[in-house]
């Protein structure tokens, strides 16, 4: 099927209408990510021409803005990213956005700081650097040790710009828990990906790191093979469990064997993900519970391997006092 559709877009660029109705059809039916991904191809084959004509039929189809976003990360893909042309992209893209809705896209921005940076931009990179932190303080964690961003790190502007995304951030982590430091975690009792059943209770006298994602979540994909590494050292002393947010049918099972994932994928029932984070339910969110129960950290969004060892020393320093 893919071949059919790269053949479909291929047509498409080169002029639709001296062709059959059949490879309109295919153009009709593309999704942005499968034009987008035939872009790529061109663009990495040095095919300067079909790209341009899949921009145009990818804009003409779809909002520009979205198409020329989706363009910038296609130009940071790969082993030599073209940094130059990923800010030019992104720079089309927001200006075909409002300026109120620009701090909509922290991501974007993030990835536009980077890309000045390796271009040696010192004062853009700052800039968007800013606008990320700004509608986004969560970013500090990437940002802070980031080696694409290792022309600002020297700089005085940078560290206080951290220093102060950092505050901020603490503050979102606690604002954006359901349940609060001190306050009992709530029960569940969930089925696992092969049919076993799990209960909070099961775990009582043995910390718990609990993770709540879904396969579609490009950010819980991102931080999970710091949690297999995490979950296999701390094996035997820490527990820990996900739940996957999926609609029923998502094939959970699959994903997880394909990435090793080997600590327990539980199921959601509707209930027992949103008593966690009814308050501000986008994923991944993990929270830490200690051999009692009781909650005692959380992160909100993606993380490395380092905060959670962070998150983990403070829920056992909780656990001794």
């Amino acid at each position: 099927m893919r071949k059919v559709i790269f053949t479909a877009l291929a047509v498409a660029a080169l002029g639709a209408a001296a062709f059959g109705a059949e490879e309109e059809l295919e153009l009709a039916t593309a999704s942005l990510d499968e034009i987008v991904a035939a872009a790529r191809g061109a663009y990495r084959a040095g095919d300067e021409e079909r790209f341009k004509g899949l921009v145009e039929a990818a804009s003409a189809k779809f909002a520009p803005a979205d198409v020329y976003f989706a363009l910038g990360g296609v130009f940071l893909e790969g082993e030599e990213p073209d940094y130059e042309m990923a800010v030019a992209a992104y720079e089309e893209a927001l200006r075909k956005v409002e300026p109120s809705e620009r701090l909509e896209y922290p991501g974007v921005f993030y990835n536009m700081a980077c890309s000045y940076a390796r271009l040696g931009d010192a004062g853009k990179s700052l800039d968007c650097l800013r606008a990320t932190l700004d509608a986004e303080p969560l970013f500090v964690r990437y940002a802070r040790g980031d080696e694409n961003l290792a022309l600002l790190q020297g700089d005085e502007a940078f560290q206080d710009l951290i220093a102060r995304a950092e505050k901020r951030a603490a503050e979102e982590e606690i604002a954006n828990m359901t349940v609060k430091p001190g306050q009992a975690a709530p029960v569940f009792t969930l089925t696992d990906i092969y049919g076993r059943e799990y209960r909070l209770a099961d775990f009582k006298g043995k910390p718990v790191v609990l993770n709540i994602w879904a396969t579609w979540c490009p950010p819980c994909e991102y931080e999970i093979p710091d949690i297999i590494n995490f979950a296999r050292d701390h094996a035997g002393d820490v527990a820990v469990l996900s739940i996957s947010v999926d609609e029923p049918g998502t094939d959970v099972a699959a994903f997880a064997e394909e990435y090793g994932i080997n600590y327990p994928v539980l199921l959601d029932d509707g209930e027992a993900a949103d008593s966690y984070m009814g308050a501000k339910p986008g994923i991944p969110q993990t929270y830490f519970v200690d051999d009692k129960g009781v909650v005692r950290g959380h992160i909100y969004g993606a993380a490395e391997r380092d905060l959670f060892e962070e998150r983990l020393e403070r829920l056992v320093s909780s656990e001794r006092e």
